[in-house]
C-alpha cells in the first residue's frame, strides 16, 4: 500500500491541531455552527490534502462480537449507547433483558432474566448491566467476544452514587460527609443491602470480586490479574474520548462508531470540597479493592496510550473537533435549512454523515435506547 497520502494527511493535521487550540476554546458562533461541514477542523485536513474514502485500504475488519460490562454510575450508559448503534448498524443481535434494565444484579448462575436471541441468530453483544460471571457469559457470547469495562476514580464514584440512588435517605446538604463518618450503617442499615450496595466496592463487585474479599490485598490482587487476563480494555471514565480511541483501534472500528453524547449524566453536583483528609483516606481504606482497581487499570490505560505511537494524541484531538461539531449539530445550533452534518475522510476514519434522525440516537437516555433496541430485535414483541 502506497503510503504517501498518510504521510501528507498526519503532516497536514499536525498543522491544524497547532492552530486549533484557540479556535475550539472559544464558544462557537452560530455562523461557524452551520458552516460545520466546510469549516471544521477535520475538513481543514481535506482541504489541504484532500482524502477520499477509496484512499484507506481496511487492514482489518470489525470486531463484532463484544461484553461490555456496564458498571454502574461511571459513564457506561454513554458506551452503551455507542455498542448499540454500533450493533444495529451492522445487523447484530444484543443480550437484553426480559423485565427492567438488568440482566443479572448478583454474582449467580442460570440467568433468567434474558430475552431468548430471535431465531436463526445467536447474541454477538451484550451491554445491559450485567454483574461479570465469565461462565455465564461464555454461554451467551461467542469465544472470540472481547470484553470490555468501564471504570472511575472512587471518590467521584461514591459521591455520584450516593447522589443519584440514595440522596433522599441521607440527611442534611452535606451527604457524602454524612456517610463517610459511617458507611457500614449506612450501607447495610439505611441503605438496606450492604453486599450489593452501589457505595461499597461496587466497581469490582460489578467485575467478579465477591464482598467478602474486598478488603483482602491478596485476594483483589489475584482478582485484578484474571480481570486483566479476560478483559481486552477496561475504559476510564476520566479519559472517555482516549479510551474510545483506543477501542476504535482495537476493534478496527470508524469515528462515527464511536461517537457520544453524555447520558444518564447527572446533574447534581454533589459537594466534596469540604470533606477533610481523614474521611477521604477512611474511604480508601473501606472501599480498598476499588481504588486497587482504578490504580491498576488507569495506569495500564496510561502506558497504552504511551505505547499506542506518536499519532495516537493527535487522533485523539481530531475525535473531539468531530465531537464538538456533533454535539453543536444535535443541539440544534444550525440555520433550519441544514439537515445533515458532513465530517470530511482524515487519516484514521472515513467521510461519513450524521443526520438530524440520527441525533435522536444520540440523545436518547439509557432506558429510552434499550426500548427502542428492544423493538429493533423483537418488532412483533414490544
Amino acid at each position: 500500500m502506497d503510503r504517501t497520502w498518510y504521510s501528507e494527511a498526519v503532516t497536514t493535521a499536525k498543522h491544524f491541531i497547532r492552530h486549533s487550540t484557540q479556535l475550539l476554546s472559544q464558544k462557537l458562533h452560530p455562523n461557524f455552527v452551520q458552516t460545520l461541514s466546510s469549516s471544521s477542523l477535520v475538513d481543514s485536513v481535506a482541504t489541504n490534502h484532500p482524502l477520499d474514502n477509496s484512499d484507506f485500504e481496511r487492514k482489518c475488519q470489525a470486531h463484532r462480537h463484544i461484553g461490555f460490562i456496564k458498571v454502574h454510575k461511571a459513564g457506561s450508559s454513554s458506551v452503551t449507547n455507542i455498542l448499540y448503534r454500533f450493533g444495529m448498524a451492522n445487523n447484530l443481535t444484543f443480550v437484553l433483558p426480559r423485565r427492567d434494565v438488568t440482566v443479572t444484579s448478583m454474582q449467580t448462575s442460570n440467568w433468567r432474566n434474558i430475552l431468548p436471541p430471535p431465531r436463526g441468530k445467536q447474541f454477538d453483544i451484550l451491554c445491559s448491566h450485567a454483574v461479570y460471571v465469565r461462565a455465564e457469559l461464555t454461554k451467551l457470547l461467542p469465544a472470540d467476544t472481547f470484553y470490555i469495562a468501564i471504570i472511575r476514580q472512587p471518590f467521584s464514584h461514591l459521591a455520584s452514587s450516593i447522589y443519584y440512588y440514595y440522596r433522599s435517605k441521607i440527611p442534611g446538604p452535606g451527604k457524602v460527609k454524612t456517610y463517610l463518618k459511617n458507611p457500614y450503617y449506612y450501607s447495610n442499615v439505611v441503605f438496606n443491602n450492604y453486599l450489593r450496595s452501589f457505595t461499597n466496592n461496587s466497581m469490582s463487585y460489578e467485575l467478579g470480586l465477591t464482598q467478602k474479599h474486598v478488603r483482602d490485598k491478596g485476594k483483589i490482587q489475584t482478582f485484578l490479574k484474571a480481570v486483566d487476563a479476560d478483559f481486552g480494555l477496561i475504559l476510564i471514565m476520566e479519559l472517555m474520548d482516549e479510551s474510545l480511541v483506543l477501542l476504535r483501534r482495537y476493534l478496527c472500528l470508524e469515528f462515527k462508531d464511536i461517537l457520544y453524547i453524555p447520558r444518564n449524566k447527572n446533574n447534581l453536583k454533589p459537594p466534596t470540597g469540604n470533606i477533610s483528609a481523614s474521611l477521604r483516606q477512611k474511604h480508601v481504606e473501606t472501599d480498598m479493592a476499588d481504588y486497587m482497581l482504578y490504580d491498576f487499570f488507569s495506569k495500564k490505560l496510561q502506558n497504552r496510550m504511551t505505547a499506542a505511537g506518536k499519532d495516537f494524541m493527535q487522533e485523539v484531538r481530531v475525535f473531539k473537533s468531530v465531537l464538538t461539531q456533533l454535539r453543536q449539530f444535535c443541539s440544534g445550533l444550525h440555520s433550519p435549512e441544514v439537515s445533515q452534518l458532513h465530517v470530511t475522510s482524515n487519516p484514521w476514519s472515513r467521510s461519513f454523515n450524521i443526520s438530524l434522525d440520527d441525533c435522536k440516537l444520540y440523545l436518547f437516555n439509557g432506558i429510552e435506547i434499550l426500548n427502542y433496541v428492544k423493538h429493533y430485535q423483537y418488532p412483533d414483541r414490544f
